[in-house]
């Protein structure tokens, strides 16, 4: 009898963990507004065939809210790539085009299926996009793409 009252205990406990992580993540995925542009495919050297695209996101969870650009590339197969074969640079630009905060280039430094970067935040209120690069080795350089931006977004 007193191992079967222990089982439950330990049972609703896990639960109410596992309750209380459900709403923390919820609340934490609801502070986040994003919008992406369209998937741009190409392939490359070794037969790698990669998706890029941008991102606008909105931290609505901050005070006052913040505008990030995000650029990530993938393998279209989700097999990994060598380390160096993908790189990322994401750009945050103003609705009028200029440019607000970019990251540089970044590089797999090790065998991946991804890579992204993200710029840092922007407290200005406005209307913002992500419009960055993504590069994927050629056999003797990079061959440097650039997807569709991202929709506008307002912080």
């Amino acid at each position: 009898m007193f191992k079967r009252k222990s089982n439950i205990k330990i049972l609703v406990t896990y639960f109410m963990i596992g309750f209380l992580f459900s709403i923390c993540i919820t609340s934490v995925n609801a502070w986040i507004d994003w919008s992406a542009g369209p998937t741009f495919r190409y392939s490359d050297f070794g037969g790698y065939t990669y998706d890029s695209w941008h991102e606008i996101w909105i931290d609505k969870g901050s005070t006052p809210n913040t505008a990030m650009g995000y650029t990530e590339v993938k393998t279209s197969n989700l097999s990994n790539a060598p380390a160096g074969y993908m790189g990322t640079s994401a750009y945050l630009y103003n609705s009028a085009g200029t440019l607000i905060a970019n990251t540089g280039w970044k590089y797999n430094s090790s065998s991946a299926n991804m890579l992204y970067s993200l710029t840092q935040s922007t407290t200005t209120k406005g209307t913002y996009y992500s419009h960055g690069y993504t590069q994927a080795y050629n056999g003797n350089g990079y061959h440097t793409y650039r997807a569709n931006r991202s929709p506008n977004m307002s912080n």
